[in-house]
């Protein structure tokens, strides 16, 4: 059964994505956060996804945030969410990195449900 952290700082993304989420998975459990700060206070082992906001204050960019989540061992699948891919390197970790994908996407049935099912296949 997934279980999935939102970590936004838009509340609008929380309710979009556990809505969506929720209607296309029932038996997925979300839980979102508004500050990574939060999310790495959170029991981290307990999430099979997340779905990261790129700028997440005071965090502007992954570079900054993908090394914090990784230094915590999760070994889940992690969506980049955006609205802007800048195109960066962004390193290799322990966890399959998802995206970036375009937050508009990620309402579209097929491509969340597969991402919650664990065989989403970028292109």
């Amino acid at each position: 059964m997934p279980r999935v952290a939102v970590i936004d700082d838009d509340p609008v993304e929380h309710l979009l994505i556990t809505e969506m989420g929720g209607d296309l998975m029932p038996e997925a459990e979300f839980e979102c956060f508004t500050t990574l700060d939060a999310f790495l206070q959170s029991d981290v082992s307990t999430f099979t996804h997340i779905f990261l906001d790129r700028r997440l204050p005071p965090y502007n960019e992954y570079q900054e945030t993908l090394p914090e989540i990784a230094a915590t061992g999760f070994s889940g699948d992690l969506v980049m969410m955006t609205a802007h891919d800048p195109g960066q390197d962004l390193g290799t970790f322990e966890f399959k990195l998802i995206g970036p994908i375009d937050k508009l996407e990620l309402i579209r049935p097929d491509i969340l449900t597969p991402i919650l099912a664990g065989e989403y296949l970028a292109a």
